[in-house]
């Protein structure tokens, strides 16, 4: 893969679940590392929610190979994308893995 396709600087994160002195439970976003990659708006779906028109994006992120959770969300510049599944390409000798995501904060 050439590295001028991976022309985004974006931040791979991980949610954090943690327990006060009082038991309440607080949940925060950490970052686990500052990667590159491709990111690209594939479609766009809208539909009625709470009686008011909502749109869904649905983009494509490339990356390096690494892990990837299903709970990790990626962060670029203030847009958050919710990871939705991965994609090893086969065709790339797993150069980089295809990463399908809706932009927005779904899983706050």
């Amino acid at each position: 893969m050439k590295a001028g396709r991976l022309r985004h600087r974006v931040e791979l994160q991980e949610k954090i679940i943690t327990q006060n002195s009082k038991g309440e439970i607080t949940e925060s976003w950490s970052t686990i590392k500052k990667i590159s990659a491709e990111i690209a708006d594939l479609s766009v779906r809208d539909y009625i929610s709470s009686q008011s028109l909502q749109s869904e994006i649905t983009t494509r992120i490339t990356i390096r190979p690494r892990i990837i959770k299903p709970t990790m969300r990626i962060v670029h510049k203030n847009t958050i994308y919710t990871i939705v599944g991965t994609l090893d390409d086969p065709k790339s000798k797993n150069e980089h893995l295809t990463i399908t995501a809706k932009k927005g904060a779904i899983n706050e």
